[in-house]
């Protein structure tokens, strides 16, 4: 039998909807809230394979669920009594079976994969909220002694469940610790910045990234490793809201599948050697906020005391600001549906992030913020100083004029300047890149006028 995913919710009327959140933000705002959260969930469902999505609903009629979430989905009206009773209703229609709320936002896709493998091995589920209750709940059987004389809407909902569960003899997974949206002092989980880290198989430094990003409460974190399926047992227990990801192509393909399975409305991509400014979630916010269309990036820093690298940086700058043209190193970040819209990073063995800021800055402003994110020196102390930008400006230059990407990519491994973060990988062609073939003579005339835009 397919698991059957049980999404419970409650229709978005203006005064019965989030009603915790009304006298902050009004009961119209409350209710778009609520709404929200259950379209961004069910999207994220349907992206899913080999289950059965289920609408648990309340508040209004089948027709009205039917015409706001849509065809596809099977609806149910949740039955009376405690919540515990309903859900004991819902479990009882059929396991193995998933029971998802519709108001915590960090719920990924991520979250979601990995209980339906545990509930497919015959493993229970349990996700615990930050306030003592649960926001997911995953059967392979069921007992009704789960949902018996729970005191619901208290912190004791989640330490008794789990209890009852372990003593029910079915091995039991806990998921890590969520928040869900009930308070005022909740929204700002509404915006909440994505942090997408890749690494690749040689990088090492990934871990101070985690150990500086673990006390930001509302950031979401992804790593996108090219060397673990799985993370390692300490680093799972050390960091366990950190979404461990694996993907074995390039850099661009793990930047766009941690932009796949983010949550957050804002994107950031950040080297596993670069540490961002403190207060990086204001900032981006603030810089998003004011111009939603915009891909932002910080200044640069460079970590050494040598004034040489003050020439680097102020170099940095003016490229930033006059030609609209920051480096990944600078921590490209921009809304979600941006994103999207300028369709990810293109599937190149490097200078991934070089064309993706080039097409972006067709479509919008390129925002440069005033702090400092702070990236290692290694490259720079390895290779030389004059030689590294050397180097970076041949292949810059190159490239706008049609250069092939496969020669560019060797020319600049050649030159020293891959270090552990550029290794050669494969790549899938598509409509501006093909390996190996030369550009047609019209090709350097279109690159080279992408500066002009």
């Amino acid at each position: 039998m397919e698991p059957r995913i049980l999404v419970f919710t409650r229709y978005p009327v203006p005064g019965k909807a989030k009603t915790r959140l009304m006298d902050a933000i009004g009961p119209e705002e409350a209710a778009a809230v609520q709404r929200k959260m259950t379209e961004a969930l069910v999207a994220r469902l349907r992206g899913l394979e080999g289950v059965r999505i289920e609408v648990w609903y309340t508040g209004a009629e089948e027709g009205p669920f039917r015409c706001w979430l849509g065809d596809g989905l099977d609806y149910h009206r949740q039955g009376g009594g405690s919540l515990g009773r309903r859900l004991f209703q819902a479990f009882r229609a059929g396991v193995p079976a998933l029971a998802v709320g519709a108001d915590v936002p960090g719920l990924s896709r991520h979250h979601i994969e990995r209980a339906l493998e545990d509930l497919k091995s015959g493993r229970n589920v349990i996700g615990p909220a930050e306030d003592g209750g649960y926001y997911l709940l995953g059967l392979s059987s069921v007992k009704k002694d789960f949902f018996e004389e729970i005191a619901w809407g208290t912190e004791t909902v989640f330490p008794e469940t789990k209890r009852r569960l372990e003593e029910s003899g079915v091995p039991l997974t806990v998921l890590p610790e969520l928040s869900d949206l009930d308070r005022p002092e909740d929204l700002t989980l509404l915006h909440r910045v994505s942090v997408v880290i890749p690494v690749s198989p040689k990088e090492s430094e990934w871990e101070e990234r985690l150990e500086e990003l673990g006390e930001e409460r509302d950031a979401e974190v992804l790593l996108v490793s090219g060397r673990y399926r799985r993370p390692p047992d300490r680093i799972r227990e050390k960091y366990p809201r950190v979404i461990w990801l694996f993907e074995a192509g390039s850099r661009a393909a793990r930047m766009n599948r941690g932009a796949a399975y983010a949550t957050g409305e804002y994107l950031c991509f950040l080297h596993s050697d670069t540490r961002l400014p403190e207060k990086f979630q204001e900032r981006i916010r603030r810089v998003l906020t004011e111009h939603p269309d915009a891909l932002g990036a910080f200044r640069l820093g460079i970590d050494s005391r040598e004034r040489k690298f003050r020439i680097t940086e102020y170099g940095v700058d003016l490229r930033s600001r006059l030609l609209r043209l920051p480096y990944g190193d600078q921590a490209f970040f921009l809304t979600r549906p941006r994103f999207f819209e300028l369709g990810g990073f293109r599937d190149l063995p490097f200078m991934e992030d070089f064309d993706f800021v080039v097409r972006a800055r067709k479509r919008g402003p390129v925002i440069l913020d005033s702090a400092r994110v702070m990236t290692s020196a290694r490259r720079w102390k390895r290779l030389g100083w004059s030689r590294t930008f050397l180097v970076n400006q041949i292949v810059v230059a190159r490239y706008l004029f049609g250069g092939d990407i496969a020669r560019l990519q060797r020319y600049y491994c050649d030159g020293g300047s891959c270090g552990a973060g550029a290794e050669g990988l494969s790549v899938v062609p598509n409509e501006d890149f093909s390996i190996g073939r030369r550009p047609t003579p019209a090709e350097p005339s279109r690159r080279a006028a992408r500066l002009a835009d």
